[in-house]
Formats: C-alpha cells, sequence, structure tokens
C-alpha cells in the first residue's frame, strides 16, 4: 500500500470519529458535503473554547476531517509534508495539483474565528474571483494612499499614471506574462514602483501567483541602487503603514534593502533618524506573530544616545500580538539598571541581543563574547533577577490565542538556565 493511500485510510477514520463526536457531543451532522460546511464553521464556533490535551486531540480530528471534505469536493491525495500533512487537490479554480494544508487552516480557524472561516477558503477554491471582490476595498484604499505617497516623491501625473496602469494590469490578471520596460520610466518614478511593490506583494490572498508576478518585477529594476533620500525614505515607512504584515512576509526584507541601498541610517539628522525608527517599530508591533525578532533587534542597534525620543517611546511600546517573547522584553525594557538614560539602555538591549543567541544544546562563543560584554556593564545580581523571572514563566512559552511554542522565549530559557548553572 503506497503512502498517499495509507494517509487516507488513517484520516478518513480519524475524521469519522470527529464527525460521531460533533454529533453527540453538539446534536450537528456533517457527512464531508459542501451542504455541511456552514455546520463545520458551527462546530468550530465552539470548539475553539477548549483548552489544554483535549484542544489537542480534537484538532488532529478537524484535521483531518477538513482535509478529507477538500478531497471529497475537489480530488486528490494525501501527502506527507516536511512540517505536517497536505492534500493535493486535483482540480479547483486555481487551477490543478494545488497543496494545502489543513492543519494551517484548522489553526487559524481555532485562534481567529469566523475571521479564518473554512467556508470563505472553500469558496475561493471554487471561484477564484472571489479573490478580487474580498481585496478590491484594500486595493481602493491604497489607490489614494498612493496618491499622497507619489507626490511626497515628485512623481509626474504621467509617469504615476504608466506605473498605476502596470499595476492594474498586473493585480487584474495575475497569471498573466506582462511586458515590463522599466527603462522607460525615470529615477523617482522607479521610486514609487519600489514603494507600491512592497506593499502590493501581500495583498493578495492565499493561491494567487501575484507574489511570484512582483518578485520578478522586483529582478527587473536596474542594476544601480535605487538611492531614497531621507525625506523620500520616511515617506515610504509612512506608506506602508497600514501594509499587510505578514509573519512570514518579505515586507521587512525589502525595507531593509532600499536601506542599505540608500546608506540612510549612516547618513539620516537625528530627527530623520529617530522618525524612522519608531515608524519601524510601529510596523513591528502589527505582525500576526512574531517567529523571530530580528527586526526588532535591528531597531535596537541603531538607536544612538542622541535618540532619546525612542527610547522613551519604547518604554510604552506596545504590539498588536504581545507573545511570550516581548512581555520577557517588556520586563527587562522596564528594568532599572544604572547610569543615565542611554547606558541604562544600552544595558537593556546588549541583554535582549545575548538572551536571543543561545543556540545548540551548550554555550557558544558567541554567546559567551556577548554574556562577556555585557558582564562589564552589568551588576550580576541584576542579570541574575532577569533570568530567575524569565525561569519563572514556563507558561510564555506557548502563547495563549494559537498554542504555538515561542521559539524566541524558548531561546531566552534557555540562555537564564545556562547563566544560573
Amino acid at each position: 500500500m503506497n503512502e498517499s493511500k495509507e494517509l487516507y485510510i488513517v484520516n478518513k477514520d480519524i475524521a469519522e470519529k470527529f464527525i460521531d463526536m460533533v454529533k453527540k457531543e453538539y446534536d450537528l451532522q456533517l457527512d464531508f458535503s459542501r451542504d455541511s460546511i456552514p455546520v463545520f464553521e458551527k462546530a468550530a464556533d465552539t470548539l475553539k473554547n477548549i483548552k489544554g490535551e483535549i484542544r489537542e486531540s480534537i484538532k488532529v480530528s478537524m484535521v483531518a476531517y477538513v482535509g478529507q471534505l477538500l478531497l471529497t469536493l475537489f480530488g486528490g491525495e494525501w501527502f506527507e509534508g516536511d512540517v505536517a500533512v497536505g492534500v493535493y487537490l486535483k482540480t479547483t479554480g486555481l487551477g490543478e495539483k494545488i497543496k494545502v494544508y489543513p492543519s494551517a487552516w484548522v489553526e487559524k480557524r481555532l485562534s481567529s474565528g469566523r475571521a479564518a472561516a473554512i467556508e470563505y477558503k472553500i469558496a475561493v477554491l471554487t471561484d477564484v474571483t472571489l479573490i478580487e471582490h474580498r481585496y478590491e476595498a484594500k486595493w481602493s484604499k491604497d489607490v489614494g494612499l498612493s496618491e499622497q505617497y507619489a507626490k511626497r516623491l515628485d512623481v509626474c501625473v504621467f509617469d504615476k499614471s504608466y506605473v498605476d496602469k502596470l499595476l492594474y494590469a498586473i493585480m487584474d490578471k495575475p497569471n498573466v506574462e506582462h511586458v515590463i520596460d522599466l527603462n522607460s520610466i525615470n529615477i523617482q518614478a522607479l521610486k514609487y514602483l519600489r514603494g507600491r511593490l512592497i506593499k502590493l506583494h501581500d495583498i493578495h490572498p492565499f493561491g494567487s501567483k501575484l507574489p511570484v508576478r512582483i518578485s520578478e518585477i522586483n529582478k527587473c529594476f536596474p542594476k544601480q541602487k535605487l538611492v531614497f533620500d531621507e525625506n523620500e525614505f520616511l515617506a515610504l515607512l509612512e506608506y506602508l503603514q497600514d501594509s499587510h504584515i505578514d509573519s512570514n512576509g518579505e515586507l521587512f526584507k525589502n525595507i531593509w534593502s532600499v536601506e542599505k541601498d540608500s546608506s540612510y541610517f549612516k547618513k539620516s539628522k537625528t530627527e530623520n533618524h529617530t522618525a524612522a525608527l519608531i515608524w519601524l517599530l510601529k510596523l513591528i508591533s502589527k505582525k500576526n506573530y512574531h517567529h523571530d525578532i530580528v527586526d526588532f533587534k535591528k531597531v535596537l542597534e541603531l538607536i544612538k544616545p542622541e535618540n532619546e525620543e525612542i527610547i522613551r517611546y519604547l518604554a510604552t511600546y506596545k504590539l498588536k500580538y504581545a507573545q511570550g517573547c516581548y512581555k520577557a522584553i517588556k520586563y527587562i525594557i522596564d528594568y532599572n539598571f544604572h547610569g543615565d538614560l542611554f547606558s541604562n539602555f544600552n544595558i537593556q538591549r546588549q541583554v535582549i541581543i545575548w538572551l536571543d543567541n543561545a543556540s545548540g544544546g551548550n554555550p557558544k562563543k558567541p554567546w559567551n563574547d556577548k554574556l562577556s560584554i555585557i558582564e562589564q556593564i552589568c551588576l550580576p545580581q541584576d542579570l541574575s533577577i532577569l533570568c530567575q523571572w524569565i525561569l519563572a514563566h514556563d507558561e510564555l512559552r506557548y502563547d495563549e490565542e494559537n498554542h504555538w511554542l515561542d521559539s524566541v522565549f524558548t531561546r531566552f530559557q534557555k540562555s537564564s538556565k545556562w547563566y544560573q548553572g
């Protein structure tokens, strides 16, 4: 028996047990049909409030049911992925052999409720034009914001119109090959296009090939660096503030690329330096989940003694999704070490960077080197208090909504255990 067939039998059995449980506990009838999808949503509304080990068991059952439901509706087969099992769907509105991970759908449905309805995702697989309807409002809003962005860049009406028509064509038919000649666009219009592409990269939901198309367009930019001056870079960051911030997206990667080409933080005046860092922190605060704190640490490392405003800003910094690692960071930022404002902040910064540097089973040279730096500026009792606090809050390892392991907080714990011996 091949792997796909074995997975089908196992998941079919688990899914049928889920059907029996839903019938027995909630008097709801599921049967893998399209008509029973609203019934599944009712069951999910109830089940999302269950916690602990029972939740994990139910989640496995829900994943099996959703997978079997998709195979019933679209045909296909189960496959064993690197992280989780998934289904290859034979024929959908998005094309053939579409790869879907039911576990990700169920995880999101349990954490976000109706905003992540399975019913809508299946509707999109049936009729791809629903993607355009759902994102029409977001696209329309961006048209107005892009108008202001173009003015800040001093892009003439003709060049803006040319770029907008190119973007409209791509959004309208994302799977069609578009002829793109960026050599005919002047530098200011290229900056305008670059900013819009950064934002639009994630504007389409799953299944669309738009991000791939945008990646291809990015490769078409002139090989010479596209240098934004201080006001233009600030305009870019302000324009991007309402972007979709996906935890696995490329928004920050693209921003740092523009910053590197422009050498912004090497040249910027103090007030512009501070303003840009605050814009970046605001973007970071909107992430829907934090798999790492790479971008946050980059911001910390760019803070200079003269940037007192941003040090004070960090004292009241709040995130949309304040998972365990950021609760620990909040504790560190609130901790009063010693010295003036910047000296105190510098200790906080070095401690956060050091805590996040734990890897492997035993301390390595980079971790020890960072600890040596901290020991020169931080009292042992202060560091011991911080480590004890982290180890005493083991509940922060898993976030409250998704029950995902917070890998950053896990590294904080590992560093704390190593330090405490």
